[in-house]
């Protein structure tokens, strides 16, 4: 009895809430492909080019209006259950209002795994893919290709006198820089500059293709005769940067305003990384990191909150009741992402801990959801 109940409850919510998600959908294409209409002609990008661009954009699209979905799908099919009285049917055959929540608890924490491992495994990746397709145009047309990355970004060792500049790099299974210049200390004085077209990392030595090199002094800014190399490898001893590390520098140049879009496409692993290769790291760069790692723990949960805040104003009974349960369920589902967006900020200014700036709106709308349903199951 209990299971046809539960798939009952479940097909009221989801079927709404996969419309909702179609119609936020049709919006969200629409005024999009409209702005970016003349960007698409700018970069001649294809049919092809265009969906591609869209199926990359899309999780990313329903992970950020997935709790909203989910909030109105809940609330449209428990209304109905309550308008047609079926809750109260339910309830009076014994099933308590903590029963009768049980497969939308259930479905809350499956959405939130879902959300969490798409930010964790997969965003990166698909954004970046997004990015490059907006980016280079018709020019990497072939499925399966990794694209670059164009950044035209530098790292200086201050203590050990080098210099590096990379203008793209691609990702994968190995690492790939592309249009590099580096700055390097010799002995006696000297220095070598080496400007590159391809360069990567392989068995501790750093292998630069179509390079040209020279080698200064203090009193010649280059030796009369550049040397050029079709291949030129030099030693982890004269380069120890890896390719990871100066993409982790680089990463960690930019969280510094917190306003770049790219601060979220952080995830756990890549926080763990930099922590690990900038154990000196400032007070500032911590404390934004730190609040980032908990923020993508503690989203995770908004589908939990949302639905126990949902359920117990949703399940009230009276016609009248019912819509006064809605509105306030969706005033405060408001004030939990009003909240969140300002609690975040001020954990990474330091005004509160990293850790109670991401977990504050989960901690005070839980206490509350959990509260309200109490209450009403008691009713």
């Amino acid at each position: 009895m209990t299971r046809i109940l539960d798939r009952y409850l479940l097909a009221q919510i989801g079927m709404p809430l996969i419309f909702i998600l179609i119609g936020f959908l049709i919006f969200w294409l629409s005024g999009d492909i409209i702005s970016n209409l003349e960007d698409f002609k700018d970069k001649d990008l294809q049919t092809a080019e265009v969906i591609n661009y869209y199926l990359m954009k899309l999780p990313g699209f329903l992970d950020l209006l997935g709790p909203v979905g989910f909030l109105l799908g809940l609330l449209y099919g428990l209304i109905q259950l309550t308008r047609h009285h079926e809750t109260t049917a339910i309830r009076a055959s014994g099933v308590s209002l903590w029963r009768l929540s049980m497969p939308i608890i259930f479905l809350s924490l499956l959405l939130g795994t879902l959300s969490f491992s798409y930010k964790e495994f997969l965003m990166i990746k698909v954004e970046t893919e997004a990015e490059n397709i907006m980016r280079e145009g018709n020019k990497l047309t072939k499925r399966g290709v990794n694209r670059p990355v164009k950044s035209l970004f530098f790292y200086r060792n201050e203590a050990e006198d080098r210099r590096w500049g990379i203008t793209s790099y691609i990702t994968g299974k190995n690492i790939e820089f592309s249009e590099v210049d580096v700055e390097l200390p010799l002995t006696d004085g000297q220095r070598r500059v080496i400007f590159a077209m391809k360069a990567f990392y392989k068995d501790g030595k750093w292998i630069f293709e179509n390079a040209t090199s020279y080698d200064v002094t203090s009193s010649n800014k280059k030796s009369l005769t550049p040397s050029l190399h079709s291949t030129l490898e030099i030693d982890k001893s004269l380069l120890p940067e890896t390719p990871e590390f100066l993409i982790s520098q680089f990463k960690i140049s930019r969280i510094e305003n917190v306003r770049d879009k790219r601060l979220s496409h952080f995830n756990i692993q890549e926080i763990n990384n930099l922590k690990t290769l900038f154990p000196d790291m400032n007070e500032d760069d911590q404390r934004l990191l730190d609040t980032k790692y908990h923020m993508q723990i503690s989203a995770s949960f908004t589908y939990l909150v949302v639905a126990m805040i949902a359920i117990p104003l949703g399940c009230r009974p009276g016609r009248r009741d019912v819509f006064i349960g809605v509105a306030i369920s969706m005033g405060v589902c408001f004030g939990y992402f009003v909240i969140q967006r300002i609690s975040a900020p001020l954990g990474f200014s330091g005004k509160i801990t990293p850790i109670f700036a991401a977990w504050l709106p989960n901690l005070i709308f839980g206490i509350a959801g959990f509260t309200l349903l109490m209450n009403a199951n008691k009713r």
